[in-house]
């Protein structure tokens, strides 16, 4: 990509702004204002002319962030000289990130500048730099290990500690410095307590949301803010009954530690946590243990025993996603003796009445459709061989920005073994004593050690989005043996085909639906348009690749000339 000058500067330095605080509730206060103030005035007097200002709220552990992939970007297609940070944890609280981002702003003729530091372009200064990202860095765990171990004393002390204040229904939070605890809500018990009688009376969540809804008692989210709420006011949701009925804290039992939460390549994971790593305090229980032990069977019973659990097979079970948010569910409807598929709100909370989509779809009617679209991309190898290619440039694509990466990290570490030269030649000369050089060392081999730890991840990660010759032999392979068979495939081989392709249908509207898929690989693939007898479109997803909606209105028109419905 060739840079175009961000404008004529008569050799003026052109410089972008970069600010950062970790939560939105920093970025609301006066953090990023302070930083931007003080970096506005660093360039004003070093007379850099300012072409841009990029902002984040994001952790800085992390080196994913949109407003920093936005400046790197910006500074691929401008000719920028200057990057103008507050303090070297606003760039990154990890060296080792810290010295990729300069590195790879370095590579594109962007120097880092820190108003806070003022750190000389001299090796000595280099040295300076360094140890103060390793304090951040070491800051900055020591920060999170204080806060988990104050969070652990709170609950191993018998207090509560909630995240983001949000107490279960029922209670009310009473805080005060450094402990909270849960009371009783004397509005919102009576609510919990009808609840459970009403399940071992034998009613459904669905049946206990709907009447609740009757009775106009108002939810958690229609009394109080920062709770979002999808359905119109007073509207109760049967998965928020049922996450009532069986949270332990109605019992007296409130548990730290349920679940352990982990980030990675930005997918967050959860994972219940062992007994052992939990912590049980006590709190006012609404109902007692008898009660909410034979709640949780009850709920059990009704489960097995839901009209969901069918008798009938819905070949889309699961993978139908309504324009609301919500899935849409088979029903059977016996006095017309024939099946449909239709928005989960409309089937079981029409109370909810929130969704736009009225109505729904005969079974036999979506399935063939989407069967079909998912049959015709299999039976079309020229497409399969058009999207795969598709594929390799999107992976040739992400493969560069890491090889991109690699280099900056590359370069890190040939400067870093530079700096360790340098403290040589120190050892030599006798200009520093022999603690400080060894503490400069420790810190520059720390550096090290991650720096190689991330290029090992980064060179994992380019060998997974590479799509080599025999990733594609085996896919065409995978068409093949599905289209050898496919005229004789069984409900669960159809089912099979949808859960390796992973197949999603987003009902756009009663009588369109998009669908798209992804072949057992690395990499998405389009499903390919309806058979002729069906219209269709091509529209254009998010992520820019092109997904078809298929259009089963002449096949209703068609059915209806046969059967008066």
């Amino acid at each position: 990509m060739t840079k175009r000058p961000v404008a004529d500067r008569s050799g003026v330095r052109c410089a972008v702004i970069y600010t950062r605080v970790s939560t939105e509730v920093q970025g609301e206060g006066y953090s990023l204002t302070t930083q931007l103030q003080a970096c506005r005035s660093y360039a004003a007097e070093q007379r850099y002319v300012v072409a841009q200002e990029f902002e984040d709220q994001h952790t800085g552990t992390e080196i994913d962030r949109p407003g920093l992939n936005a400046l790197l970007e910006f500074i691929r297609s401008q000719t920028v000289d200057v990057v103008i940070v507050y303090d070297i944890d606003r760039l990154s609280r990890s060296a080792a990130n810290q010295a990729i981002l300069e590195m790879e702003l370095a590579q594109q003729g962007a120097r880092v500048e820190y108003v806070v530091g003022r750190y000389a372009d001299t090796p000595e200064g280099d040295l300076t730099k360094l140890i103060k990202a390793a304090i951040a860095q070491y800051e900055n765990r020591q920060r999170a290990e204080r806060s988990l171990r104050g969070r652990k004393g709170k609950a191993r002390a018998g207090y509560v500690v909630l995240p983001n204040l949000r107490t279960p229904y029922g209670y009310d939070l009473v805080t005060e410095p450094h402990k909270a605890w849960l009371v009783i809500n004397e509005v919102e018990a009576p609510v919990v307590r009808k609840m459970f009688a009403m399940v071992l009376d034998g009613w459904s969540t669905y049946s206990i949301a709907r009447e609740l809804t009757k009775l106009g008692i108002l939810t958690r989210g229609d009394q109080r803010g920062g709770v979002v709420k999808r359905a119109a006011k007073g509207a109760w949701d049967p998965g928020t009954v049922r996450s009532i009925l069986s949270n332990t804290v109605h019992k007296g039992t409130w548990t730290y530690n349920k679940v352990n939460t982990t980030k990675r390549q930005g997918k967050i994971t959860t994972k219940a946590t062992l007994p052992e790593e939990q912590i049980i305090v006590p709190v006012p229980a609404i109902v007692d243990t008898a009660t909410w032990e034979a709640a949780q069977v009850q709920l059990q019973r009704n489960k097995q025993f839901s009209r969901r659990n069918a008798k009938r097979n819905y070949l889309l079970r699961g993978l139908v996603r309504c324009r609301c948010g919500r899935v849409w569910l088979g029903s059977y409807k016996s006095h017309l003796k024939r099946a449909y598929y239709r928005c989960s709100s409309a089937e079981k909370c029409d109370w909810l009445q929130d969704c736009t989509i009225e109505g729904g779809v005969r079974q036999e009617r979506l399935e063939e459709a989407v069967w079909s679209a998912v049959a015709n991309k299999l039976l079309n190898e020229e497409l399969l061989r058009f999207e795969l290619a598709q594929q390799r440039t999107a992976a040739a694509e992400r493969q560069a920005a890491l090889t991109q990466r690699l280099t900056a990290i590359d370069v890190a570490i040939t400067d870093i073994h530079r700096k360790l030269g340098i403290l040589l030649d120190q050892v030599l000369v006798g200009g520093f004593t022999t603690e400080v050089i060894d503490d400069r060392r420790q810190i520059l081999l720390a550096q090290l050690r991650d720096l190689q730890g991330e290029e090992i991840r980064i060179q994992a990660a380019i060998e997974t989005v590479t799509l080599n010759q025999e990733q594609e032999s085996t896919v065409f392979a995978f068409a093949e043996q599905v289209r050898a068979g496919l005229r004789d495939l069984t409900f669960e081989g159809k089912r099979q085909v949808l859960e390796l392709l992973q197949v999603q249908v987003d009902a756009l509207s009663q009588t369109e639906f998009r669908v798209t898929a992804l072949i057992p690989i690395d990499g998405a693939l389009q499903v390919p348009r309806a058979e002729r007898s069906r219209a269709h479109n091509a529209s254009q997803s998010a992520d820019g690749s092109v997904v078809r909606t298929l259009t089963i209105e002449s096949l209703q028109r068609k059915q209806a000339t046969r059967s008066p419905d």
